[in-house]
């Protein structure tokens, strides 16, 4: 029994040692690219869910073109754009265009939920109905992906004569919503 875990032990340490050997010597064969492809991906996989649709990368393409959809410059302006419901017909219609890549619409539909909920303290359920939060702050949970919102609830962080802080680092406290306005977490 003894003789076995010592022999298992040595086979496990020699694997080490082959693999450590392998990627030290072998940056000009691909394999240390290759490990970060693999991490890539398990990124990607966790964080971006998958369309099944194959998507070509922003670099492959010889031309394309930026669209401005929409502007708001007052939150005033915004507040009317959603009287409605979400989403607006503007942006559903470019929701629905499946000559977008679907995590482009996917992450265009996230960036306008959060940009809404942050200057009107608005969620939308996934029927399009409001969901108002009364919060000192909402914040971007993730400054780039904006799939989560910190609501700093009403009174529980900033006293009235302090000025509003700027950013989600500054909350000691708050609760993180999806952008269809369930809440997620502490």
């Amino acid at each position: 029994m003894r003789h076995e875990v010592k022999k298992k032990a040595s086979i496990t340490a020699l694997s080490v040692g082959i693999i450590l050997l392998l990627a030290s010597t072998a940056n000009g064969s691909g394999f240390v690219d290759r490990l970060h492809t693999i991490a890539e991906q398990a990124w990607q996989d966790e964080y971006i869910p998958d369309s099944g649709i194959p998507t070509t990368p922003l670099t492959e393409y010889d031309n394309f073109e930026v669209t401005e959809l929409f502007r708001a410059v007052t939150i005033e302006e915004l507040k009317a754009a959603v009287t409605d419901g979400y989403p607006m017909p503007w942006l559903e219609e470019t929701l629905k265009d499946e000559t977008i890549p679907w995590e482009d619409r996917y992450w265009l539909n996230c960036r306008m939920r959060a940009a809404i909920a942050q200057n009107t303290h608005t969620f939308f359920n996934p029927a399009g109905s409001q969901i108002h939060i009364d919060a000192d702050a909402v914040f971007p949970g993730e400054l780039y992906w904006r799939e989560h919102m910190i609501v700093d609830p009403a009174g529980w962080n900033v006293p009235d004569e302090s000025i509003r802080p700027e950013a989600a680092e500054l909350l000691d406290i708050g609760h993180s919503y999806t952008p269809y306005g369930r809440l997620v977490g502490v």
